[in-house]
């Protein structure tokens, strides 16, 4: 899903871009490089969209969150033991919310 892959990797290099203001260095002055080369690429991605509204990525955001919890309740619901993989699958459906 292109609005969701979006939205995630503008939250990381976000993220990453905040941590290198946090410690500046010589590390943090290559990993900025390399997340403004990731910028030029979240243009690219957006533009690959098109004319796509806010309330839309919105919808379609949640449409995404839902299926992916909707999933992981199905097969934690259908499974004879709960284990590993579904703590996994549930952990993964907390991290979109």
């Amino acid at each position: 899903m292109p609005v969701m892959a979006y939205h995630c990797k503008l939250y990381a290099v976000q993220k990453g871009l905040d941590l290198c203001k946090q410690n500046p260095g010589e590390q943090a002055n290559a990993a900025k490089s390399y997340l403004i080369k990731e910028l030029d690429d979240l243009t690219a991605m957006k533009a690959a969209m098109g004319d796509i509204n806010r309330d839309d990525m919105k919808v379609a955001i949640e449409n995404f969150v839902l299926s992916v919890f909707a999933s992981s309740d199905k097969d934690e619901r259908t499974c004879e033991t709960v284990g590993k993989n579904q703590a996994i699958a549930f952990k993964r459906s907390g991290d979109f919310i």
